[in-house]
């Protein structure tokens, strides 16, 4: 997690991984760390621990889902009355 974590602050842009990108944004360094995907991309699904095959995270990360992640967080702030400040699906 914490090396997925900093090539994220390092490597990440909106849409995946750049070499060289130095965003250094923790928000998305966050969306795009695989263990994080995994745990969104199953965070309904109450039974996903008793049946989750091993290693499941290495399909991760995806575009998607990242995708899917940060629309999930704009749309969150907005009803929260957010005004966007820092709000990543800007960038």
């Amino acid at each position: 997690w914490v090396f997925d974590f900093f090539r994220g602050l390092i490597c990440i842009r909106r849409r995946g991984f750049h070499l060289c990108a130095c965003r250094c944004d923790p928000e998305l360094s966050y969306v795009w760390n695989r263990l994080e995907q995994e745990a969104f991309d199953h965070q309904a699904d109450l039974g996903y621990l008793d049946v989750r095959p091993c290693f499941a995270w290495l399909a991760y990360p995806t575009r998607d889902i990242a995708e899917r992640w940060i629309s999930w967080q704009h749309r969150r702030r907005h009803a929260d009355g957010d005004d966007g400040a820092g709000d990543i699906a800007r960038q």
